[in-house]
């Protein structure tokens, strides 16, 4: 991007917010769940001196370095994304609009494993290539804690043991604690209706999402439904409490989304 473009996108957040006054955000980005989309198209209508992005290659630097400014300046950001940005809900200005997006367990953990694939700087390419991992494999590797139950640990804290011990507790507490400090809950395979509502919510009424604008989606990966049984039944296994939580939400959707 120009020196140009960016300055004059940079003015262009600062008139949309001046003008319009949308509330604050703060977007839980869960992995491969469209955050990249998400985050492209909502940071256009903040200040970027009002923005904080937590960046993945230094989630936990930059989680620690939110938790460190004094509170007048945790206050002060409108709009807060990135991975581990729940982990800020207690700090950031109290009249914000806490949401999040998930999608379908065993269709994010396809996504995942052809993302890492192709993706040569993601930490696990290396692993997976060298050693000819398969979907079928994938979730038994052991790389990352995304890979089990991520949504459950996510929210809970959880350790891997005691969620396996205990599904059906483990995606309750989970549900609870998203019902606690949630506003709005998305699904990545129906975003226009998230984005409606978000909009809505938060008082970005002059733009409208459109699908053509992704990002940061696997092409040329195949269909959750055709996938091997084998690969199913393993993902299914190794996500138990995921698969749990995502139906209790998913069966609570009004219009496409959760509202909490």
């Amino acid at each position: 991007m120009s020196l140009y473009s960016s300055i004059k996108k940079l003015a262009a957040g600062e008139i949309f917010y001046f003008k319009n006054k949308p509330k604050s955000i703060l977007f839980d980005h869960l992995p491969k769940c469209a955050g990249t989309t998400i985050n492209s198209f909502l940071k256009n209508f903040y200040p970027y001196r009002l923005t904080y992005h937590i960046k993945s290659n230094k989630k936990e630097d930059y989680v620690q370095n939110f938790l460190n400014l004094d509170r007048s300046k945790q206050k002060s950001y409108k709009f807060i994304y990135g991975h581990r940005a729940n982990q800020l809900i207690p700090v950031t200005d109290k009249n914000k609009i806490v949401v999040t997006v998930m999608r379908e367990p065993v269709d994010r953990i396809v996504s995942h494993y052809y993302y890492v694939k192709r993706n040569s700087k993601h930490q696990f390419h290396r692993e997976i290539v060298g050693k000819d991992v398969s979907l079928e494999e994938y979730c038994s590797t052991n790389l990352g804690k995304e890979l089990d139950n991520w949504y459950v640990y996510h929210f809970t804290g959880l350790t891997k043991a005691e969620i396996n011990q205990n599904p059906e507790s483990s995606a309750q507490a989970a549900l609870k604690y998203i019902e606690k400090n949630y506003d709005l809950i998305g699904f990545q395979d129906q975003l226009p209706a998230f984005f409606s509502a978000l909009q809505l919510k938060a008082g970005i009424l002059s733009a409208d999402f459109d699908e053509q604008n992704s990002k940061n989606t696997t092409s040329n990966r195949p269909e959750s439904k055709v996938i091997s049984d084998l690969a199913r039944k393993n993902i299914l296994s190794y996500n138990k409490a995921d698969v749990l939580l995502f139906s209790l939400l998913f069966n609570r959707r009004k219009n496409g989304v959760v509202y909490l």
